[in-house]
């Protein structure tokens, strides 16, 4: 499982670094498209339309001559005023120069539109396109981050991974590794907090929306369940025990809510005829990882 991890010569922090990398120069190159090439050709574009508009008005010596106006009767704008009034042919070749300038100065927009737009709306996907993290990462950090709390324990733990096709084997990207290392953390406490000495095994079964924590194991008596298994500061809620004598069972059922983003629910099964229990513990994955676009 490490083994697998340390293939890619890249840790966690240096994924998460270089995907923070990689966001920062599509900005960078974002801003410099928008306000170093963009916004002048648009000027420019904007400029020859106007040029454009006000020479094809401009009164030909010519045509005052056969109407009999004066060109010093007629008032001149200051554009009027800075260009020299030659001859009709002259002037229609600058309009037509002009057309052209902003004709292709419009096209030359809409491919930068285009690019820039493309960006916007790819780029979040392309960054869930790239392998950072996959279901061995999640359970070799199950068991690094339950290590600590299970050492001085008679617990033995064994980890297996089960997916139910083979889409789900794809790698994704955990958008908040810290995030993901503290509702693990709190989960296996609340866990290993169940069970008495013994083989506990732990299936993590994924789903197309979700992670399952399924887990197996001799439980305690539910007198010994805590209602609170995680310190005083640890972010949990809705916790909640239940016993039913009706049919001889135990059902703790419970809430976590991790800074209000992560959320899972569990239901616990309490058989006391054979002292097992059978935990389920579902994390979705619209929460925990990005959302698949």
């Amino acid at each position: 499982m490490k083994a697998s991890t340390d293939s890619k010569n890249l840790s966690a922090e240096q994924i998460v670094t270089a995907l923070e990398i990689e966001t920062r120069l599509k900005h960078v190159f974002m801003h410099i498209t928008n306000h170093e090439i963009r916004s002048p050709i648009s000027s420019i574009v904007n400029i020859t339309k106007l040029l454009t508009e006000n020479i094809s008005k401009l009164p030909y010596e010519k045509e005052l001559k056969q109407n009999s106006i004066p060109s010093s009767s007629v008032p001149k704008t200051p554009l009027q005023k800075s260009l020299p009034q030659t001859d009709q042919t002259a002037n229609e070749d600058l309009i037509k120069g002009l057309e052209l300038i902003h004709t292709s100065g419009h096209r030359i927009l809409e491919i930068f539109n285009t690019l820039l737009e493309f960006i916007t709306t790819t780029s979040f996907y392309e960054d869930l396109k790239l392998t950072a993290f996959e279901l061995e990462h999640v359970a070799h950090k199950i068991a690094t981050t339950t290590h600590h709390f299970i050492k001085n324990s008679p617990l033995n733990l064994t980890i297996t991974k089960n997916y139910l096709n083979e889409e789900h084997k794809k790698p994704t990207i955990i958008n908040d590794e810290r995030l993901l290392t503290q509702t693990l953390t709190y989960t296996m406490i609340y866990i290993c907090s169940l069970f008495k000495a013994g083989d506990v095994h732990l299936t993590i079964v994924a789903q197309e929306e979700q992670i399952v924590f399924e887990i197996i194991g001799k439980s305690k008596a539910p007198s010994e369940i805590p209602h609170r298994p995680c310190p005083s500061h640890a972010p949990i809620r809705n916790y909640s025990y239940t016993n039913n004598t009706s049919n001889q069972s135990h059902s703790p059922n419970f809430s976590l809510l991790t800074q209000n983003i992560a959320k899972m629910h569990g239901h616990v099964r309490l058989a006391k005829e054979t002292e097992s229990l059978e935990l389920t513990v579902t994390i979705p994955k619209i929460l925990t990882f990005p959302q698949k676009i």
